[in-house]
């Protein structure tokens, strides 16, 4: 963890599966020959204390698109990029706005806005049009967007990160007082309000309804989510969820949301070390967070991939004519695991019996199965 975000670990990793997600974006789409565009719906800054602003998003995101462009342009290669930044307290809006506009050329297209990001959709929709859209929505709270906004920033070529603050929500779950359920309205109306605040699990009814709403009203073909717990709680603070309309763009969520958490499960063992440290005035021995950060991870990695070992096999059972790209597809959704994981998963259960290896049959003979092969159960 870097010293900046002491105390506020959590918003360290929401920031580096935004950094690995951006790192790999360019580079994803620089097939299309179309322009780049990142949105930032609440851009800040708040609780900076980096320099550069390198512990807040839009300082993270410039620098990794900035980065990313100038390595393909020694390929011979330099999309367009744009970056739309909104904000809508003057303050943060004008400190915000010196910084960013020193980036701007005229391949690198900088555009901030001193507003309320509902007011900026159209432009920022008319904007970009013609490019790739990654937007990034990231409020205080629960208010200040609607998926019916978000649809108009949606289509083929667009993806979108929002983190939704579930622990402070949770707490006007149940509340009945008209001003309450009215600011959640955009985001969940009074019969999904009353169905969480119902539920033995609210936050997976949460989920469950924004999921569902970010894919039918917003429009994306996939939809995954990733929790992100407190520091010292095992309680989730946020969920951040992505929508996406291509297969290839749920694994990079994947593979940028490993790369975050298991750097957080470091960070949680050693704050909770201090904590304990702190109560107790005595010190751990050397290792001992790293030690019990591993196993934790391991351990939760392991349950994770029976998880998707049983789902497979009950899957396959009741849809034996669903190709391996349709598998994947619900599996990087439903779980948190990466494309080389369902690999192996589904190679030990062609080893085991449970499926019949027709990857492996005629011609084909592939390590892995390509993404038109029949998953089958084994007869």
């Amino acid at each position: 963890m870097t010293e900046s975000y002491e105390g506020r670990e959590q918003t360290e990793t929401k920031h580096l599966i935004l950094q690995a997600y951006l790192q790999s974006l360019i580079f994803k789409v620089s097939h299309k020959s179309i322009p780049i565009s990142y949105i930032d719906g609440f851009s800040g800054p708040w609780e900076s204390r980096a320099q550069s602003y390198r512990d807040t998003s839009f300082g993270i995101a410039l620098r990794c698109l900035k980065e990313s462009q100038a390595a393909l342009a020694a390929h011979r290669k330099k999309p367009l990029v744009r970056a739309i930044f909104c904000e809508k307290n003057r303050r943060a809006f004008l400190e915000l706005e010196r910084f960013v506009t020193g980036f701007a050329s005229e391949d690198f297209k900088i555009l901030a806005l001193n507003d309320r990001f509902e007011n900026i959709i159209q432009e920022a929709a008319d904007t970009t049009a013609d490019s790739f859209r990654l937007t990034f929505v990231d409020p205080k709270g629960w208010t200040g967007f609607g998926f019916e906004g978000l649809s108009k920033l949606g289509g083929r070529n667009s993806e979108v990160l929002i983190n939704f603050m579930y622990d402070h929500s949770n707490r006007f779950f149940g509340d009945a007082r008209e001003s309450t359920k009215n600011s959640f309205y955009d985001v969940f109306d009074d019969s999904e309000l009353s169905l969480i605040a119902a539920s033995e699990n609210r936050e997976s009814k949460a989920i469950q309804i924004f999921d569902n709403k970010l894919k039918n009203i917003t429009g994306y073909k996939y939809v995954a989510h990733s929790r992100v717990s407190r520091p010292l709680a095992d309680r989730t603070q946020f969920i951040l969820f992505f929508g996406t309309n291509s297969l290839s763009g749920l694994e990079v969520f994947r593979d940028a949301e490993e790369k975050a958490q298991l750097n957080y499960a470091y960070v949680r063992a050693k704050a909770k070390e201090r904590a304990e440290e702190e109560r107790s005035r005595q010190v751990s021995f050397p290792g001992f967070s790293k030690g019990v950060a591993e196993t934790e991870w391991n351990m939760g990695r392991a349950a994770i991939r029976k998880e998707v070992k049983e789902a497979v096999t009950k899957r396959v059972v009741e849809n034996p004519t669903l190709i391996y790209a349709e598998h994947k597809a619900e599996l990087l959704q439903q779980f948190p695991i990466r494309r080389t994981e369902i690999n192996k998963i589904i190679n030990e259960l062609g080893k085991a019996g449970v499926i019949a290896e027709n990857w492996k049959e005629g011609n084909r003979r592939k390590q892995v199965p390509p993404d038109d092969c029949v998953i089958c159960p084994n007869q």
